[in-house]
């Protein structure tokens, strides 16, 4: 098994850490720390994300961060897609995520993973 990048996520990881940066430096780092080490973890346990609110797809929530991770699994890879800021609090935070997470793919003209992964390269990392 091994992990896959789509441009969009690189993409999104990267405006992660340069606003979070802009702001305080080493909590840019402790971030991208916190992706990294939850995305390791899922070569050991690659069910371990919740089933995704999109057909086909899991959710990584990133422990200690606003963010959730969306990846597919794959017959030997792992394949991340998008990080979406995930809702903070309240009673309709199931309802705002579905609604951020589809967001996410409307942005990029996709409403799903699998257009998404033919329109999009999807390169190991």
């Amino acid at each position: 098994m091994r992990i896959v990048w789509a441009q969009y996520a690189l993409d999104d990881r990267d405006a992660i850490f340069t606003y979070i940066e802009n702001e305080n430096p080493k909590a840019a780092v402790h971030v991208d720390e916190e992706i990294a080490r939850a995305v390791r973890r899922l070569l050991d346990f690659p069910e371990s994300g919740r089933p995704g609110r999109i057909e086909g797809t899991r959710e990584l929530v990133i422990p200690r961060t606003p963010y959730i991770a969306a990846y597919m699994l794959m017959v030997d890879r792992i394949a991340f897609f998008v990080f979406c800021m995930a809702p903070r609090f309240g009673p309709s935070s199931s309802a705002t995520s579905r609604h951020n997470i589809n967001a996410c793919f409307a942005a990029r003209g996709s409403t799903s993973f699998k257009s998404l992964a033919l329109s999009n390269a999807i390169r190991p990392r």
